[in-house]
């Protein structure tokens, strides 16, 4: 009976996506479309099934992102790519439905912070400028998130990640103390720098929790160059007996 009431209530609420307003974003796994009303996801492949919910929450955000994006883009005065994004936000009253193809989805958006999140897609901005060689643009970008306490961890790691490494070494050590670093190509820049530099107890420290392949690979070789490092030593220390 309450399965029907809640399937009564979302078909009685259905969403219009033919608007000028609607969002569409495509990715390989779904086709996503949002508006103020609502949102929904058709899966694009079978394997992506178990990940819907989870897409069509993200959905639900389209709009919050673009708003911020644009405040971003306007502050910078210029365009923000599709591919550069993020999002701090709780989804309250969540709801879905499957409707032929589509789960269809609605839910009250609450962004914690407008301030905190264009500080954060700064950073992110700022990243996919080194990844496509536009150093050159970082600056204005950089002092953003820089003058946000949240992202202030964030930006040390990518300027230290931009420097010789001696230097950028030196700089975490000055700047980086009990700061807690969030986004997963920060932890990775700073990793990668830790191993070069044979601190490996705490790259490993730093990558603890993360999930992502990026952290796992990273991982993966301080490992490698922990037990090779074990093994030399247990070496010299052989050849004295």
């Amino acid at each position: 009976m309450l399965t029907s009431l809640l399937l009564l209530t979302l078909s009685s609420h259905s969403v219009d996506f033919n608007t000028p307003s609607t969002i569409e974003k495509r990715s390989a796994f779904f086709l996503s479309q949002a508006n103020e009303n609502g949102a929904r996801v058709k899966i694009l492949k079978p394997s992506a099934k178990p990940a819907a919910e989870q897409a069509c929450r993200r959905a639900l955000t389209l709009p919050s992102q673009e708003s911020i994006k644009l405040k971003l883009s306007e502050k910078l005065n210029l365009t923000i790519p599709d591919k550069v994004h993020f999002i701090d936000a709780d989804i309250n009253n969540y709801q879905q439905q499957k409707n032929n193809d589509w789960l269809n989805c609605t839910g009250d958006i609450h962004v914690n912070s407008v301030e905190v999140n264009e500080a954060f897609l700064a950073l992110k901005l700022a990243w996919y400028f080194i990844e496509t060689k536009q150093k050159q643009r970082l600056r204005s970008v950089i002092e953003i998130s820089l003058n946000q306490p949240q992202t202030k961890a964030d930006s040390i790691a990518l300027i230290a990640s931009q420097s010789p490494l001696n230097k950028g070494l030196a700089y975490l050590d000055k700047h980086l103390t009990n700061q807690q670093l969030h986004l997963i190509e920060s932890k990775v820049a700073v990793g990668n720098m830790w191993l070069q530099a044979n601190k490996l107890n705490e790259a490993l420290a730093l990558l603890d929790g993360c999930k992502s392949m990026q952290c796992t690979a990273l991982r993966n070789q301080i490992i490698d160059k922990q037990e090779a490092l074990e093994s030399e030593q247990a070496d010299d220390l052989r050849s004295y007996f």
